[in-house]
């Protein structure tokens, strides 16, 4: 029953629509070829309704009208039909589907040329007369096809724009789900082996949160955005395991504006960054290296830096770091896509500053993980 009510509506609103403008069209096309006769029409006193089509204003009216219908239907018909063989992938098939539409609006066109004698003949009781603004009719009717086919297909191009971009969006994420860094693994493996046999209760804890963790990967990768809370929850587990790895040569300082945890920020965001300072900072040093979180809100942006003590970049180079590794990148990457031109993305000497805009609404939240015990930090 809705269904049914949804396609009346649907129809209602069609035939609505062509009366607006077939209207607007007979008037255009009056106003363009004999603009002295809709004012002296305007001025006679005579009822704008109901219609007489004895009269040339309202044939005029009406022979928009027909033609408007016919072009119109031609237009929404064929753009269906093309729709289910020709994809929109780009401006060639976009020129594809206004050319089927410019032939079939040409074939329609001079099939109710070819019936205008009839339609005269039906409505005003004699044949057309050898004035009609033919020229004037054509011209407009056509080119109002092609404008309003350009601005269909425009509309339509911009929103499958859009749909891609959601869709490379969510590839990059499985692709970042699926390149997480295999050196942490093997590396968060032997710690645990070694830990087995001496310290078989941190070996537990250190299973559980590389579980823990690969859990909240397979959710993340599911939603564009998470709450900051969230990412931090996950990032302190990888920073837990890292801990039990590198012991007392790693230390992490946290500058967290707690009014930021409800932000909504891409998804797997910060931990490739700090997995980029233990493994580029930590790791690449036998002394013991800092490094610190900080994220604070700049006006309707959020600010956020993850900087370590130990040996930098060879370079601040985007283009020379970013080739080594894709961890970076993809971080990178994805803040274009979630927020172009908006979001900045900085190599330091001694780490990376992102910029992105502050946001706390759309998309499902998380069930967010448990915090991490302090004492085993």
């Amino acid at each position: 029953m809705k269904a049914f009510s949804k396609s009346v509506m649907i129809v209602c609103a069609y035939l609505a629509g062509m009366i607006v403008v077939g209207s607007a069209a007979g008037l255009l096309v009056k106003w363009l070829s004999e603009p002295w006769l809709i004012q002296e029409w305007l001025n006679s006193g005579v009822p704008l309704w109901p219609p007489d089509f004895k009269h040339d204003a309202w044939m005029s009216i009406l022979y928009g009208s027909i033609y408007a219908t016919g072009l119109w239907s031609t237009v929404l018909g064929i753009r269906h039909l093309a729709y289910k063989y020709i994809p929109l992938r780009n401006f060639k098939s976009i020129a594809l589907h206004i050319g089927l539409i410019a032939v079939g609006a040409v074939a329609v066109f001079s099939l109710l040329v070819a019936l205008d004698p009839a339609i005269c003949l039906l409505v005003k009781g004699e044949p057309p007369p050898d004035d009609k603004p033919t020229v004037i009719i054509t011209v407009v009717s056509m080119g109002a096809t092609v404008i309003i086919a350009m601005i269909m297909y425009s509309i339509d191009f911009y929103r499958d724009m859009r749909r891609a971009r959601q869709t490379a969006l969510v590839a990059e994420l499985r692709a970042l789900r699926a390149q997480i860094n295999p050196h942490f693994l093997f590396n968060t493996l032997n710690s645990i082996a070694a830990l087995v046999h001496k310290k078989p209760d941190e070996a537990e804890y250190v299973v559980e949160e590389l579980a823990d963790l690969f859990r909240y990967t397979l959710r993340a990768s599911q939603y564009p955005t998470v709450s900051l809370a969230d990412e931090l929850t996950a990032t302190n587990k990888y920073l837990a395991i890292e801990n039990a790895r590198f012991r007392d040569r790693m230390t992490v300082i946290r500058e967290i504006d707690n009014s930021l945890l409800n932000a909504r920020v891409p998804s797997l965001l910060i931990q490739p960054l700090v997995e980029n300072a233990v493994k580029h900072g930590v790791s690449k040093t036998e002394d013991h290296c800092g490094i610190s979180l900080k994220i604070s809100r700049q006006d309707e942006s959020i600010l956020l830096s993850v900087r370590d003590t130990g040996p930098g970049f060879f370079s601040t180079d985007p283009g020379e770091v970013f080739v080594n590794g894709t961890g970076l990148a993809n971080v990178r990457d994805r803040l274009h896509l979630h927020f172009g031109t908006e979001a900045t993305f900085t190599i330091l000497n001694d780490g990376v500053e992102l910029a992105f805009p502050y946001r706390v609404e759309t998309d499902k939240p998380l069930e967010q993980l448990p915090e991490l015990s302090t004492d085993k930090q």
